[in-house]
Parts: C-alpha cells; sequence; structure tokens
C-alpha cells in the first residue's frame, strides 16, 4: 500500500502553494525519517469553515534541500534549511477527513486505503474517542465543566487542558492520555512540568490512561477525586 504522509498546512498561503505550484516545505530538523509515497493535508482551525479536516493530498514527484530563501523571499530567517516537496498533482478528497475527536497533529503516518475510507481522524489513525468517553461521564455526573480549556501562566506558559471540571472553588484538569504518545519518555518528562505548573496555580490534576477509559475504570477515578474535594 502506498505510504501517506499527513502534514499541517500553516496557513492560506501555504494552500495557495501548493495548489497553484504543487509544492511543500518541511523543515529539515523535523522532518519525517521514513518515506512516504503522498502527503495529505490537514488544515487547521485558522482555516475557519475549511479547517480541522484533511481536503487534499499529494502525489509525491521529488525532494531536495534548499534554503528558504530559495523558496520564499520574505526575508525571515534565509538560511533555514528545509526539504521541498514537489508533486505530481494535487487531489482533492470526495469526502474530507474531520477532526472530530480534537486530536492534535502534527506528522504521522497511514495508508492510502485508510485516507480513503475514513470518515474521521480517529478512523485514519486508529485511535478510540477516549475524550468523547470522558465527556459522556462528565455529563452523565452533571459536572460544571469545559473542553479545551486554556491556562496561562505568570511566564506566559499556554497549557491547554483537556477538560477543567470547576466544583466550588476547586479547578480539575482531567488529562485523557493515549497510550502512544504519552508513554514516551520525552513527553512523559513534559507531562510532569505540566502538572506541576497547573498545581502550582491551584489545579488538582488527573490524569486518565487510555486503557483506563476504555475500560470504564475512569469513571471510578473522577467520582473518587470528587468525593475528595
Amino acid at each position: 500500500m502506498n505510504k501517506v504522509l499527513i502534514a499541517v498546512l500553516k496557513n492560506k498561503k501555504d494552500l495557495e502553494i501548493l495548489l497553484k505550484e504543487k509544492w511543500y516545505r518541511i523543515p529539515k530538523k523535523y522532518a519525517p525519517k521514513r518515506e512516504y509515497d503522498i502527503i495529505a493535508f490537514y488544515q487547521p482551525a485558522k482555516f475557519k469553515g475549511n479547517g480541522k479536516r484533511i481536503k487534499y493530498y499529494g502525489v509525491v514527484r521529488s525532494k531536495r534541500l534548499c534554503k528558504r530563501k530559495e523558496l520564499i523571499n520574505d526575508g525571515i530567517d534565509p538560511e533555514k534549511i528545509y526539504y521541498k516537496v514537489t508533486f505530481l498533482r494535487i487531489v482533492q478528497l470526495e469526502h474530507p477527513i474531520i477532526n472530530e475527536n480534537k486530536l492534535r497533529i502534527s506528522f504521522k503516518y497511514t495508508n492510502f486505503g485508510k485516507l480513503y475510507s475514513s470518515k474521521n481522524l480517529g478512523e485514519l489513525f486508529d485511535i478510540p474517542d477516549i475524550e468523547g468517553k470522558i465527556e459522556g461521564v462528565l455529563k452523565a455526573l452533571k459536572l460544571d465543566y469545559k473542553r479545551e480549556y486554556i491556562v496561562k501562566t505568570k511566564e506566559s506558559k499556554i497549557y491547554r487542558l483537556d477538560f477543567c471540571v470547576f466544583i466550588n472553588d476547586v479547578k480539575i484538569d482531567i488529562e485523557c492520555d493515549g497510550e502512544k504518545w504519552h508513554a514516551l519518555k520525552q513527553q512523559k518528562m513534559i507531562d510532569n512540568k505540566r502538572d506541576h505548573d497547573l498545581e502550582k496555580m491551584g489545579f488538582k490534576v488527573l490524569r486518565l490512561k487510555e486503557k483506563e477509559i476504555i475500560k470504564g475504570d475512569g469513571v471510578s477515578l473522577i467520582s473518587l477525586m470528587i468525593k475528595k474535594i
């Protein structure tokens, strides 16, 4: 099966370049190591009505290294090295793949069969909707909560909470940790720092693992934390 890389279009200018000039740039520093034949492009929320979805893919023609100033003459970091990926053609999917699960997208891989058959990103990446399950629990418990709650620290660090539950004067950060991502050593360090910062601000942090949520153990852990408040 054709190997498909999922990449992100940062803005409408990048989409315009893709459709008109048929190329895309990837910083060498962050370039994926595995090979790919196709790149499918995720359009984030800033695309508004056309955001939070994969709408186009390109069949790769070639890749080469070049400096930013060769690609975009904007004076910003002109010596930065990129891979310039050119395409034989750009194709619009019959049905866009929607980010219903509010997944955070970076470079990911899939195959062409899944690209054409998936209705949402959860299906595309075989990711269970663990956040949807927890939201169902919070609704059933009739708790006051906000999803994707933004917190800013004194140091101007921005954190996005999966769920913030409000009980009296207490704020609980409930995080739904997918097995593949949050099991990584580097991510664990980031999570620990984040939790420490939030706890200093008065938040209580509850991390629920994917297995706990799927088995239903997450309900018990949420109830237990509520009882302690």
